[in-house]
């Protein structure tokens, strides 16, 4: 049959690799591994990295109180139902408390701006922070449950205005953001009335709520972005899709159902390819834990990946009870990152809220046995590319880090150990030449005696052979 023109331009491209790579073996082999051996670049994968469902958020992203724990997102948060439907890899960085300002931060770090990057969709579902947040620190949520009737005097209007003006802000900043960093489409949610008809906070809360959803429309007109109506969604159904019986204000797990369907129905319009079709073999995924960090300290501890990470705050670090973020990226995408030669074996990101920065260093320790005695530490900057963190502890099977803002790490091991200048045998050293790359011993300076004592020899012998032979023949010729 007949080879398309894609077909035979990729037949070329392949024999012109094969024969450049045969011709550079055969011709200078030695040069080329001595070439590798010395190059301080990366090596890019040869894998091609196709991502899925990236989803950005709060607390409603999480999955929260789906379950009591609440230190990873839930399995029944409608990223993973999205992800099971449409058979998509599902990477969730929503963050409970997190606010429209804190995820406009968290995605100028390197471990989201990577996760954006390898995604084949992103959502954004934030801000219900913004405004419960605000509503929270003018007694407004207080007045609410013991049962009084709920007020806003002028100045407390104009503070919410404020909030939503920021709100709208922060998500085209956002948004800006996530597109310099993928070509993926970007999906907004919008927010639902967590309260039911009749309650104290439904009729003030349905105000605000209204106008924080038309500057989320207006982010969706100005950056071509389309908004899921989550407000529709879940009005008059708010007993049911919310955990109003108790006392909540976050989904219930068919209120996460309705989530699901209406990100399903965009990406149906949007005729992305999924599963195989979508190289979610190859995936590039980030897990999340996440806790608040305590003003009079404290620690907590779970899963991540394949280790346990422990985030232990100092009393007086920061300033709120707001959740701290600690990522870590599926490793086969990070091996470029690593000084060549060397393997990168774990990845911790770490991120504070916006306002919470901490003052005191927070200690994160990460414990997976895949981490060797010996392995380096380093910080990854936007500006400075690997920079080596000398505080780091690092034992076998365990990595203690201090940290006092957000930053991304990558813990590397040498794939051939090496013996550190500081631990060779103390005394007289050799005076012979060190080892070479691709040597295979020690030349002690004397081999040069040796090689000319064997010469000299083997010289020697085969002049007598060759005497003795003319000998014979002479004499035979006499006879």
């Amino acid at each position: 049959m007949k080879k398309n023109a894609r077909e035979q331009r990729r037949s070329r491209v392949w024999l012109a690799g094969v024969g450049a790579a045969a011709v550079l073996t055969m011709l200078a082999p030695t040069a080329w591994a001595a070439g590798n051996a010395n190059s301080t670049n990366s090596t890019q994968s040869s894998v091609s990295y196709s991502g899925g469902l990236v989803a950005l958020g709060d607390s409603i992203t999480f999955g929260y109180n789906l379950n009591p724990a609440n230190l990873n997102p839930d399995a029944q948060a409608y990223p993973y139902l999205v992800g099971q439907v449409d058979n998509l890899p599902v990477t969730d960085l929503g963050v409970p408390s997190w606010t429209s300002g804190d995820l406009l931060t968290a995605v100028s770090s390197p471990n989201f701006q990577r996760a954006v990057q390898s995604a084949r969709v992103v959502t954004i579902d934030v801000g219900s922070n913004d405004l419960l947040g605000l509503a929270s620190r003018l007694g407004l949520l207080q007045e609410a449950l013991s049962g009084s009737t709920v007020t806003i005097t002028p100045a407390e209007q104009q503070q919410f205005q404020q909030a939503i003006m920021q709100l709208g802000s922060n998500l085209t900043k956002t948004v800006a953001a996530i597109k310099a960093e993928t070509n993926a489409p970007v999906i907004l949610y919008n927010l639902y009335d967590p309260f039911p008809a009749g309650t104290p906070l439904s009729a003030v809360g349905e105000q605000f709520i209204t106008a924080a959803n038309l500057a989320i429309a207006q982010v969706g007109t100005a950056t071509g972005v389309p908004v899921l109506n989550a407000y529709s969604a879940f009005n008059g159904k708010q007993t049911t899709l919310v955990r109003v019986a108790e006392g909540d204000v976050h989904p219930t797990v068919a209120g996460q159902e309705v989530l699901a369907t209406l990100l399903e129905q965009e990406l149906a319009k949007l005729s992305l390819p999924v599963g195989a079709a979508a190289g979610s073999a190859n995936a590039v995924t980030t897990s999340l834990a996440t806790n608040p960090a305590s003003p009079s300290g404290n620690s907590w501890s779970t899963t991540l990946g394949g280790g346990q990470v422990t985030v232990t705050a100092p009393a007086g670090a920061v300033a709120y009870s707001d959740n701290v973020a600690v990522t870590q990226e599926s490793l086969a995408a990070l091996q470029s990152l690593a000084p060549t030669g060397d393997k990168v074996v774990s990845e911790l990101g770490v991120d504070f809220p916006q306002l919470d920065m901490p003052t005191k260093a927070v200690t994160v320790q990460y414990v997976d046995q895949s981490i060797p005695a010996g392995a380096q530490v380093y910080e990854l900057s936007a500006t400075k590319g690997l920079v080596a963190v000398p505080g780091a502890t690092v034992k076998a099977g365990q990595v203690s880090l201090s940290v006092i803002g957000n930053a991304d790490f990558i813990v590397v091991a040498n794939k051939t150990p090496v013996t550190p200048p500081s631990k060779q045998p103390t005394g007289k050293q050799p005076t012979g030449k060190q080892p070479i790359p691709g040597g295979t011993a020690v030349s002690t300076g004397f081999a040069w005696l040796t090689n000319l004592i064997v010469g000299v020899l083997t010289v020697a012998f085969g002049f007598l052979i060759m005497q003795n032979a003319r000998r014979r023949r002479r004499q035979e010729a006499e006879k």
